[in-house]
């Protein structure tokens, strides 16, 4: 029997993948991180990992480069900590790319402790 937080998030897969069917990209990416981060809280990266690859490619550069770290961090969590870093450089590439000053700092912040994690 699932519990409260499992159904919940069953719930909201549905209603997440309902929602990507309309044509509004802001509102899709908004709810995708949101429910990637609920993912994770409970220890569900595969699926975490799994609705932000939904998106993936299906924003702009900006918004992409979100994904891209969203992913980034999803792996950092399962201790995939290459494929993590190979995010965040695509992350920072598409950062870098829009002039995100902000994006690009808090990448960097991230791959160092990345790497004083391994």
């Amino acid at each position: 029997m699932k519990n409260n937080a499992d159904m919940d998030l069953s719930q909201r897969l549905e209603a997440f993948e309902t929602l990507q069917l309309k044509d509004d990209a802001a509102e899709v990416l908004k709810q995708a991180l949101q429910l990637a981060n609920d993912c994770q809280q409970v220890r569900k990266y595969d699926t975490a990992i799994a609705v932000l690859n939904k998106i993936l490619l299906s924003q702009d550069a900006s918004q992409n480069a979100v994904v891209q770290m969203a992913l980034g961090v999803a792996y950092w969590e399962k201790a995939q900590l290459q494929k993590a870093l190979n995010y965040f450089e695509e992350a920072l590439t598409l950062f870098k790319e829009t002039h995100d000053e902000v994006g690009e700092a808090a990448i960097l912040s991230i791959v160092g402790v990345t790497f004083w994690r391994k």
